[in-house]
């Protein structure tokens, strides 16, 4: 029975591709500190294109955010915290298809962790980066929620966890799978669902025999 429970829980975390279309002006449940986001764009260098996530505690205090420019040299900003756009440590991949990963954690004060397709592009601690004194302040809460820009973020496309970027194009046929992109995730999440329910019963079967 425990073997069951087993397999049945691995099948229920790679049922699903944790990966969403972007919704803007929409607050988000994110647990920020225990699950990093990961963004996918597409846009190009020189595009001016923008992400723009703001972070917000459970109760919608603001608690920091991130700003990503697609200048001819990417660069970032952080909200109440830099003055302006600066350069990341690291430059990211040349690579249109982007996927990046923010991490936030507060073991040795608040630090900041970026990758861009699994190279690490900026880990800062904001007591050491930030120009402005009221960045304590903005960013001493737990991030609850996020919420992407309605007017300013052009170059969010998805979000999740684990996103894999896309493969070159091979066919016709391409165009009309990533159609159907969002449909799949419906459905894997429908039996992502109904697998919890399936482990949690023989779970409890098992602990009463």
């Amino acid at each position: 029975m425990t073997i069951t429970i087993i397999i049945l829980t691995i099948l229920l975390w790679s049922s699903v591709k944790g990966e969403l279309p972007v919704k803007r002006d929409v607050e988000i449940e994110w647990d920020l500190e225990s699950t990093p986001l990961e963004i996918r764009t597409d846009s190009e260098l020189g595009s001016d294109d923008q992400v723009q996530v703001r972070f917000y505690s459970a109760v919608g205090a603001y608690a920091g955010g991130i700003m990503l420019l697609f200048s001819s040299t990417p660069q970032y900003s952080l909200g109440y915290c830099t003055s302006s756009y600066k350069n990341f440590a690291v430059n990211p991949p040349s690579a249109a298809d982007k996927v990046w990963r923010i991490t936030l954690t507060r073991t040795a004060g608040v630090r900041l962790v970026i990758h861009c397709n699994e190279v690490e592009v900026l880990n800062i601690l904001l007591s050491q980066t930030c120009a402005l004194d009221i960045w304590s302040s903005k960013w001493s809460d737990d991030v609850a929620k996020i919420k992407f820009d309605l007017s300013d973020d052009t170059a969010s496309d998805y979000y999740g966890t684990q996103l894999q970027l896309p493969e070159e194009d091979t066919s016709e046929e391409d165009d009309e799978n990533e159609q159907g992109d969002n449909q799949n995730y419906s459905d894997a999440a429908a039996l992502k669902v109904s697998l919890i329910f399936l482990v949690v019963l023989l779970f409890a079967v098992n602990m009463s025999i």
